[in-house]
């Protein structure tokens, strides 16, 4: 039985297992400062993980935001890419609106994504994002209620990092295409 990590002593040592992991792959660490589109920003230490053909930017702020933990992703940044390509929100309790979750699948700690993304300021409905990764999808229970979430990650892979690197750049390109999408919608005057 998949379940949702919910105690926060849990939660915590599951994101200090990742920081362990981003730690050992990565060959370089800066503290550095993203933006976020409403206008907010937050410092910490980002990791410089080469990975095959990429290269996955995992920053880690400094500060906890609302009981939750931030993990930034970013794939192949640019040098005038400030803000992350993909955020997860960690939170550290029961919290069935944040964007992400720890699951304990047996011996395994897998990092999933409910499905919450904004692209150009706007919420993609979880349907949308729930439908384009259809082939990730895996069924979740937390206390009495059963969900379906987005897998990520193994936390113990010997694949992690191109994992995270696959859902990253699948998310982004669905992103892309939703604000496309929603451009296509406006009639120019």
């Amino acid at each position: 039985m998949k379940t949702i990590l919910t105690e926060t002593k849990d939660i915590r040592s599951a994101v200090n297992q990742l920081k362990d992991r981003m730690i050992q792959f990565s060959t370089s660490q800066n503290k550095t400062e993203k933006n976020f589109h409403e206008g907010t920003s937050v410092i910490g230490i980002e990791y410089s993980i080469p990975c095959h053909t990429d290269t996955l930017h995992v920053m880690i702020p400094d500060k906890e935001r609302n009981e939750q933990v931030l993990l930034l992703f970013t794939v192949n940044p640019s040098t005038t890419n400030l803000s992350p390509d993909v955020e997860i929100n960690l939170p550290l309790g029961l919290n069935r609106s944040a964007s992400c979750c720890f699951v304990k699948d047996g011996k395994n700690l897998l990092i999933c994504s409910r499905g919450r993304f904004t692209s150009f300021k706007s919420s993609i409905p979880p349907k949308i994002t729930l439908d384009y990764f259809k082939d990730s999808i895996i069924a979740v229970e937390d206390f009495d209620q059963h969900f379906e979430v987005i897998y990520i990650a193994n936390l113990s892979s010997t694949k992690l990092i191109e994992e995270i690197i696959a859902f990253v750049k699948k998310a982004k390109h669905l992103k892309f295409k939703v604000k496309l999408e929603s451009q296509n919608k406006v009639k120019p005057y």
